[in-house]
């Protein structure tokens, strides 16, 4: 209840709601009564409003998340990301993170009992940072000589790579915390086909 406004309803509710009190022990009458019981159910609605919110927004942000790691488990087991000779230069698709960003910086997983996961998110955006920054610098160094021999010479270095197994490796260990732990709240677990990810390298 961090805003103005619902701070200040929620305390005229409540000195109403005291009033009504005092008013029913000194003329216990049934419209007072009535009156009182309003007001509890007007109060109460007020926290009812904001956990429901807070939920959904919560569940809006961990499928969101789920989407971009399924995105993210594509993107690193298909070409260019396998240990095959490449018939034409392309550019490295990069890991998606802004659906991370959003997630880190909403606040929602600041708590307690999210502190497995906040912890996990935190260490795939240092990951993922590093990983796309690899590329680039790759990507550069490769504009000097952009020929396709030399091509597959930096792709095999790339995909054999143990920064890209790393990153494969965090990024399913990520996706295995959130569909056992969260799959009540998203509906998502491990048996949804996009988290078929079994020796897929």
């Amino acid at each position: 209840m961090n805003h103005p406004l619902k701070i200040i309803s929620f305390l005229f509710l409540l000195i109403a709601f005291i009033f009504s009190i005092i008013w029913l022990i000194h003329k216990p009458e049934f419209e007072t009564a009535i009156t009182a019981i309003s007001l509890l159910v007007a109060t109460s609605s007020i926290f009812i409003d904001k956990w429901l919110s807070e939920r959904e927004k919560r569940k809006e942000l961990l499928v969101a998340l789920i989407n971009e790691i399924y995105i993210n488990l594509n993107i690193i087991t298909e070409n260019p990301y396998k240990d095959e000779i490449q018939e034409k230069i392309v550019i490295y698709p990069r890991l998606n993170i802004s659906t991370l960003e959003t997630v880190i910086a909403s606040g929602n997983f600041i708590n307690r009992k999210d502190s497995m996961l906040f912890k996990q998110l935190n260490e795939w955006r240092d990951i993922s940072n590093r990983f796309n920054s690899r590329l680039l610098v790759l990507e550069v160094h490769f504009f000097f000589n952009p020929t396709i021999n030399y091509f597959n010479e930096i792709n095999t270095g790339i995909v054999t790579s143990s920064a890209l197994l790393h990153t494969r490796n965090k990024l399913v260990e990520l996706a295995k915390l959130l569909t056992e732990n969260y799959k009540k709240e998203t509906k998502i677990d491990g048996s949804t086909i996009f988290f078929n990810t079994n020796n897929k390298k």
